[in-house]
């Protein structure tokens, strides 16, 4: 189980980096055929602030999780819990706002619900 945690932890904190990082650099988000068009009900002109918190409240809290993980340092699966939580906040909240993203969303809302149930099923409370 902890090697399925770490794999999932891994994949989400490497794909949001670059996604992140991506978006801060082509900002329109034609690399992944967004359209700034569907950002009109928001508070954001372009996708570069979005890849910043994709970058840093996903991307480095998740590569935080993993290097506790991989330390076995006390509360590591604490840090993954968190790191999941946000990855399931920032998941609702693309389906709220970018509904044509919906099988992005599902996604990794899936692996954050994973992830958390792993982490609690290691720290020793059965959740399943």
């Amino acid at each position: 189980m902890k090697y399925v945690l770490i794999t999932l932890i891994s994949f989400v904190a490497f794909s949001s980096l670059l996604g992140g990082f991506i978006l801060m650099s082509v900002p329109d988000g034609s690399l992944f055929n967004l359209s700034v068009s569907s950002l009109k009900e928001t508070i954001f002109k372009d996708y570069q602030i979005l890849g910043l918190l994709l970058f840093v409240f996903i991307g480095l809290t998740n590569l935080f999780a993993l290097y506790y993980t991989l330390q076995h340092r006390f509360k590591k699966f604490t840090y993954v819990i968190l790191a999941s939580i946000l990855l399931c906040i920032w998941a609702i909240l693309q389906l709220i706002y970018f509904n044509h993203l919906l099988w992005l969303s599902t996604f990794y809302f899936t692996i954050s619900i994973i992830t958390i149930l792993i982490s609690n099923q290691l720290k020793g409370r059965l959740l399943i």
